[in-house]
């Protein structure tokens, strides 16, 4: 039980520094417009998914879905879903937004808490109650110095809070139910690309080789994080979870300060000091409840 609990850290470190990073990456497909990079991703994701899938040999998992209706209905809205919170930070990001989008970041995890104290009835031990309300506070502090009620943030957090806890409750593999959301996705790619081939001054198929490979790692950075995620739900539960969204937006932090050399603000110091001790308190609790279990064992 340790041992899958500590595998389930691993995952979900994995997961949010992947994310964390990806300005990094996507810094040198810029040139690509941003809905059209994602409809390629979508498409190569669930290229590399189908190749994973028969590897780990859970081609009869997948078919299984099409023979269970309330499986295939369950996916469909969970594909809705990441499809949705994909495209509108897209939309965010383009109509200059930014700052919303960040904050959602923030949200995100404050959201999969919420989520699993009511409706998964997980339990918050003292540690992890200050940490909440420390949550609370540096999340109330970045919405009153945003001036005004977020929605963007708002509706992006909820988005992928209710994907992490529906994907938690579907008794499927992390590859075969990605590969059925993706490739819900992909009749609807292949037509926006085709429209844009022909009515778009950017013609994506004159790519250089370089970008083109670009591209196709872009599509497996999309589905590797959410592997590891939904990997990370089964062996953890959603409170812990929600503390180490944070990797996320801390890493997209520091490739805003010293790769696109954005300001540090006043707002920003005090949200991840309070944030980061509250991450501090909830592993700090995590390692206690480790070690009191070995304690019984012995």
């Amino acid at each position: 039980m340790v041992i899958n609990k500590w595998s389930g850290v691993v995952y979900i470190i994995l997961a949010y520094t992947i994310w964390g990073l990806g300005p990094f990456y996507y810094k040198f497909l810029q040139e690509i417009p941003t809905f059209e990079m994602l409809c390629l991703r979508v498409i190569f994701g669930s290229f590399f998914l189908v190749i994973l899938v028969y590897v780990m040999k859970n081609s009869k998992n997948f078919i299984k879905i099409y023979k269970n209706k309330r499986l295939m209905l369950a996916l469909t809205l969970t594909s809705m879903l990441i499809g949705f919170n994909w495209g509108l930070y897209l939309w965010a990001i383009n109509n200059n937004h930014v700052m919303e989008t960040s904050l959602g970041y923030f949200t995100t995890p404050l959201i999969l808490i919420f989520c699993g104290i009511v409706f998964l009835k997980e339990k918050l031990t003292k540690l992890k109650t200050i940490a909440v309300l420390l949550t609370i506070c540096a999340v109330s502090y970045n919405i009153i110095a945003f001036h005004g009620f977020p929605w963007i943030s708002i509706t992006l957090a909820i988005s992928f809070a209710v994907y992490t806890v529906l994907r938690k409750k579907i008794p499927i593999d992390s590859q075969s139910g990605l590969l059925f959301e993706t490739i819900l996705l992909v009749p609807v790619a292949i037509i926006y690309l085709v429209y844009i081939e022909y009515h778009s001054p950017i013609n994506i198929s004159n790519n250089s080789i370089i970008l083109d490979l670009l591209i196709i790692g872009a599509g497996v950075l999309t589905v590797i994080p959410l592997i590891f995620l939904h990997k990370a739900t089964l062996r953890l539960n959603l409170t812990t979870i929600g503390f180490f969204q944070y990797i996320n937006p801390t890493l997209a932090l520091l490739t805003a300060i010293y790769m696109y050399h954005e300001p540090f603000t006043k707002t920003q110091i005090i949200t991840f000091t309070l944030i980061w001790i509250a991450l501090i308190l909830s592993i700090a609790d995590s390692v206690i409840a480790s070690r009191s279990i070995k304690d019984l064992k012995l």
